[in-house]
């Protein structure tokens, strides 16, 4: 069994290294088609219990999972990602105990359909930093979707169900069909020949924050095959078409966020979170997707390297540009490069002239 360490939390403290004992099941809170997850009482606390929902004779690849799972979730230390306390077995099967997060699924607040604009740039803001802490492990999540996100009253909202999360420096082969297909990078389906990286779960989020402005994930389809060739080649719909009210900045990194090529994409999560900053109204009061949190995470950013000279060239041209004699400069490099960091840079600064 993986036991996570929470020093004196009296569940890892109390439960036996093999069997998870002293859990009282209370009620079942949800299920997927493969786990079902039950509310458990264990002394004065109450936690989730996620289990299979069917026995089988050979079940060690499920426990090895659930053991990875909380192993990975022991290396974020973040609101808005699930704490997990223990991973093991409970009355002979496979078990994932966790924090029990109140309130429902974001999947469940979108049954009425899209959600009010300051909600949704909230959410981006939480989101966004709950990716950076888990992306800065080196985890990333590979199924991000309504089903998977919570939205506590209270709190920000909280990703769960890592069980399909891979470390970035072992990543899946590039041709694993890994995810959910409404929400899935074209790299995620196989349809595209690239590493499922961080920036594939910046793209998921961005099929997130569409299905939140307009009611629908960008691409609809009644055959897989067809949604997986939209994901891959569709034109990314028009949100300001189908919601007029939505701000253009903001409209823009959504669309920016479903780009085919991880390369025009955000980089990572955190330059992200400094788009989100400057677009009105995100994070709610704040000026910042998250507020005093935002600017710490964004901080974190390792500095650019090695590109001293390209950027100069990039902000000579800026300057000529401002004086009146415009033109076009071509950004080009292979794949993983630097090409989108390097123009993130220049754009920081040219934004701030």
């Amino acid at each position: 069994m993986v036991q996570v360490d929470r020093g004196t939390h009296p569940l890892g403290r109390d439960l036996d290294p093999a069997e998870l004992t002293g859990l009282t099941v209370e009620a079942e809170i949800g299920r997927s088609p493969y786990t079902m997850v039950h509310r458990v009482r264990h002394g004065d606390r109450h936690y989730a219990l996620k289990q299979p929902r069917t026995a089988t004779a050979d079940d060690t690849a499920i426990l090895a999972s659930f053991c990875r799972e909380a192993g990975l979730l022991a290396c974020v230390d973040h609101p808005g990602v699930l704490r997990a306390y223990a991973a093991g077995r409970y009355d002979g099967r496979p078990a994932l105990v966790t924090e029990l997060i109140d309130g429902g699924s974001l999947a469940a607040e979108l049954v009425n359909g899209a959600l009010p604009l300051d909600r949704v740039t909230a959410l981006a803001g939480e989101l966004a930093e709950a990716l950076a802490a888990a992306h800065r492990t080196g985890l990333v999540h590979r199924d991000i979707k309504p089903q998977n996100i919570m939205v506590p009253p209270g709190r920000p909202a909280v990703l769960i169900d890592f069980g399909l999360a891979a470390l970035g420096q072992n990543p899946v082969a590039e041709d694993s069909a890994v995810g959910t297909f409404a929400y899935g990078a074209p790299e995620q389906s196989g349809m595209l020949k690239r590493p499922v990286d961080a920036r594939s779960d910046l793209y998921s989020l961005g099929a997130v924050l569409f299905e939140c402005l307009t009611g629908n994930p960008p691409y609809l389809a009644g055959d897989v095959g067809e949604l997986l060739r939209l994901h891959a080649v569709a034109p990314v719909p028009d949100l300001r078409v189908l919601r007029p009210d939505v701000d253009p900045a903001f409209a823009a990194v959504v669309t920016r966020l479903l780009a085919k090529d991880p390369d025009d994409r955000y980089p990572s999560a955190t330059a992200l979170l400094a788009a989100l900053g400057r677009t009105p109204g995100a994070g709610g009061p704040a000026t910042t997707a998250g507020g005093p949190a935002t600017a710490a995470v964004a901080g974190s950013e390792w500095p650019l390297c090695g590109r001293s000279i390209e950027q100069q060239t990039l902000l000579a041209r800026w300057e000529r540009a401002r004086s009146g004699h415009g033109g076009v400069a071509v950004v080009r490099g292979s794949a993983g490069g630097g090409r989108s960091r390097l123009a993130a840079e220049v754009a920081a600064v040219a934004s701030g002239s």
